[in-house]
């Protein structure tokens, strides 16, 4: 036994040495590859002044917030110019965006020593990051990286950490299981569209924290290169994540599944920036996917006022597709649908094991069920908790179209170049549209441009069910103690038509060793609607070793 203990002992320090090693080796790295990294002379342009109308300014650029709690952006110019615009204006968002990302980052991994060990392996994961984002965009990031908050130097310097952050959607995507992303997006036009035009909806479901996703920045950028374009994103984001140029052409991400990859490469934010910058109709778009190599596997999904159509540009590390609209919907959520891509085992394994196959039946189902639809419609859609013909699988499911995690929800016109952006909390709020054709009064000198409500709160957002879920999640994270019977009790009412508790009770019964009680909550789990077979194996391999 004693010889055991020694061979125990030893083993667990040889695994800390090389641990150990590890970092120091990728910190090494890293400083190698910061210290070549390029850099760039940059000076503040303006002073920050404040207008009558309420407005922040920054020479021709400005910022104001509006009553709905979005704040709108304008800048112009050349990259530096805009970074440094970006930056000047919005040093507040990103400060606090990246203090509420680190922290929840800790709340994930709450060691030290793995956070780390985290922290190294990114640093060289992403050490080449820089060599796959265009010049354009590094000035960019580099100028909005001056106003970064100081006090992170462990993770990186200031350039550094705000350009590893643009792959932070990349990397979340490949880390599934922490459920960072898992979007869903359609397109309808002709007969299933109330006016004929081509009409999209997303959500996208990038979720560190319920404080990272109540703050939202409409940007609008005026380029000296490629075409004018709105975008909804965060502090310190430049690439896009949903957006529309002044050609109505839109862009939105949505992850596939994906191996975790080695070494980082364009992160799909940037090559979505790219598109929507220089793209003016789906094979522009595609031309432009094709010169840049993703390093996770992710759907783009395009929408064209010049095409009257949408498409799905379906990218991995090793291929590229283009799905293009058949008849007069098209629905994306998570998997591959093109004859290069969909037939890779992996993917099929996703689609069929996960929740990804279940979300596109029950969009392609609502969409039915619409008749033509109209914008109050799709955001209905893009709000809906419920799973296939409306049963009540409880809130948070990633079954649900609104799993209550997402960042944002958007819905598109193109031939109306007109796009409206949800409000907290998540796609809850307000719907406020902006029209393109606006686009000069975007200019400090022009009539200033007004973005006006088109669709309005969901009641939902003000219910106590949402707020008994929202105390649900944050009992859940909080690892509660559930020997208490009266917590338990309350915990399930919380959440009662949801498998979650059930599941997470008869785990904290189980590996207290009290079996029997929790075979009778893993039962009550397994009658309600589990998200995917991965939960269903879990909750039967503890079934069976309870007999």
């Amino acid at each position: 036994m004693k010889r055991f203990f020694k061979v125990f002992l030893w083993a667990h320090v040889l695994l800390l040495l090389v641990a150990l090693g590890m970092i120091a080796y990728v910190q090494h790295a890293y400083k190698y590859y910061a210290n070549n990294s390029l850099t760039f002379e940059v000076e503040p342009a303006y002073q920050l002044d404040t207008l009558p109308d309420g407005r922040r300014t920054y020479g021709p650029n400005w910022y104001r917030e509006n009553e709905w709690g979005l704040a709108e952006v304008y800048v112009q110019g050349d990259a530096l110019q805009r970074g440094d615009a970006i930056g000047a204006l919005t040093q507040k968002q990103i400060r606090h965006q990246e203090e509420v990302f680190v922290q929840e980052i800790k709340k994930i991994i709450p060691s030290d020593f793995y956070l780390n060990i985290i922290h190294a392996l990114v640093r060289h994961f992403n050490r080449k990051l820089e060599s796959n984002v265009p010049e354009e965009y590094l000035r960019e990031i580099y100028a909005l990286s001056q106003y970064a908050a100081e006090g992170y130097e462990d993770i990186g310097a200031r350039y550094h950490r705000i350009l590893n952050y643009h792959s932070a959607h990349d990397v979340g995507h490949a880390l599934q299981s922490y459920m960072l992303v898992g979007c869903t997006s359609f397109a309808v036009r002709g007969e299933q569209s109330a006016d004929g035009r081509l009409l999209l909806g997303r959500n996208f479901d990038f979720y560190v924290g319920d404080a990272f996703a109540r703050d939202k920045i409409v940007l609008i950028e005026k380029p000296d290169q490629g075409h004018k374009f709105i975008s909804i994103t965060w502090g310190g984001m430049i690439g896009v994540l949903s957006g529309m140029n002044e050609k109505g052409l839109t862009v939105s991400l949505n992850a596939a599944e994906s191996d975790i990859p080695t070494v980082s490469k364009t992160p799909i934010s940037i090559i979505a920036r790219d598109i929507l910058q220089y793209a003016s109709n789906i094979e522009e778009a595609y031309d432009i996917a094709q010169r840049h190599q993703a390093f996770v596997s992710e759907s783009l999904l395009i929408g064209s006022a010049e095409d009257g159509a949408a498409a799905l540009i379906e990218i991995s590390p090793q291929d590229i597709d283009l799905v293009r609209m058949e008849g007069n919907s098209l629905v994306s959520t998570n998997f591959f649908q093109g004859n290069k891509l969909g037939d890779n085992p992996h993917n099929i394994a996703f689609r069929d094991n996960g929740s990804t196959l279940y979300r596109h039946h029950r969009v392609e189902e609502l969409i039915a069920a619409a008749g033509p639809m109209d914008v109050e419609y799709a955001a209905a859609v893009l709000r809906n908790t419920r799973g296939l013909k409306g049963r009540d699988i409880g809130y948070g499911n990633e079954k649900s179209i609104n799993q209550l995690i997402a960042h944002h929800g958007v819905i598109f016109q193109p031939e109306q170049k007109t796009v409206l952006f949800s409000t907290a909390p998540f796609q809850l709020g307000a719907f406020v549209a902006y029209p393109l054709d606006s686009i000069q009064a975007y200019q400090r000198e022009g009539e200033l441009f007004l973005s006006e409500e088109r669709i309005g709160r969901d009641a939902f957002a003000d219910s106590q069910a949402l707020q008994d879920y929202l105390e649900f999640k944050q009992l859940k994270f909080s690892h509660p103690d559930l020997s208490d019977l009266s917590l338990r009790e309350h915990f399930i009412a919380l959440n009662p038509n949801s498998y979650e508790p059930y599941m997470l009770i008869g785990d904290y019964l189980f590996e207290a060793g009290q079996k029997e009680e929790a075979r009778q909550y893993y039962q009550l789990s397994l009658q309600r609607e589990l998200e995917n077979k991965y939960i269903e194996k879990h909750i039967k391999e503890r079934l069976k070793a309870h007999e």
